[in-house]
């Protein structure tokens, strides 16, 4: 499965230790995303696709998981999407230049979650 050769390209990249223990979590919270799922073929990769990604993270925004939170799960999927489906199909820039202001503003607000 895409999983077991997303944690091998995870253990060659020079990562600090709490991305290498959240990065798969994080891949398998948003393969499990109801949306996410629908769209995964019989023993095939996970799809990246603009939609899907916005879906899961608005509903981590939604569950209260902070910023900084949602741009380590942005993260993690662009890792896959780079290392696994070796594609850049999403660009992923505009979601992490979002999601490291509003990480900035919560930090400067005393880390309580902000609606954006």
């Amino acid at each position: 499965m895409s999983l077991d050769r997303y944690r091998q390209s995870l253990a060659l990249m020079k990562l600090p230790p709490n991305e290498i223990t959240w990065f798969p979590k994080w891949l398998s919270a948003y393969a499990a995303d109801p949306e996410v799922k629908s769209r995964i073929p019989a023993g095939g990769d996970i799809p990246v696709e603009w939609d899907l990604v916005i879906g899961f993270l608005r509903g981590l925004r939604d569950n209260q998981v902070q910023a900084w939170r949602r741009l380590q799960a942005a993260r993690a999927i662009e890792i896959y999407q780079v290392t696994v489906l070796r594609t850049s199909v999403v660009d992923f820039r505009p979601i992490r230049d979002k999601l490291n202001e509003i990480a900035g503003r919560e930090k400067r607000a005393g880390g309580g979650l902000l609606h954006e």
